[in-house]
């Protein structure tokens, strides 16, 4: 599976924590996060590893929130120019998939060489998370 993530701003905050018991004393401790101007995040994965032009297949991508919760009823868009656009909603795991046959290739259009690579678009929540 490859992972992609949209260009994204990440930040590292650190938050503080004091705790004091009556009796027992008091600690105190900091730990950084991550945070990310993010909702989505993607896998994707193509059915054999390679879409094959003859047999076609399937065209998979994982959707999770930016805890790494499964992102379930998440709109899921599929473009490419030998695939086409096509659409699909995450179930309950966070996982999308389409199932596709290849046009042939255009040279002109597609900025992948080869009989089974093409360039490809996968968006979640359209504008949140870009593969």
């Amino acid at each position: 599976m490859a992972r992609h993530a949209a260009r994204v701003r990440l930040e590292d905050q650190t938050i503080n924590v004091q705790v004091t018991r009556a009796g027992l004393g008091s600690a105190s401790a900091s730990t950084p996060i991550r945070t990310h101007a993010q909702d989505f995040f993607l896998d994707t994965a193509f059915e054999g590893g390679a879409l094959s032009a003859a047999l076609g297949g399937r065209i998979y991508a994982y959707v999770v929130r930016a805890d790494g919760r499964p992102a379930a009823n998440v709109p899921v868009a599929f473009e490419g120019p030998r695939v086409g656009s096509r659409q699909a909603t995450t179930d309950a795991s966070g996982l999308a998939f389409v199932e596709v046959t290849l046009a042939a290739a255009d040279e002109a259009r597609d900025r992948c060489g080869g009989i089974a690579s093409t360039a490809l678009n996968i968006t979640a929540a359209p504008g949140r998370a870009r593969a």
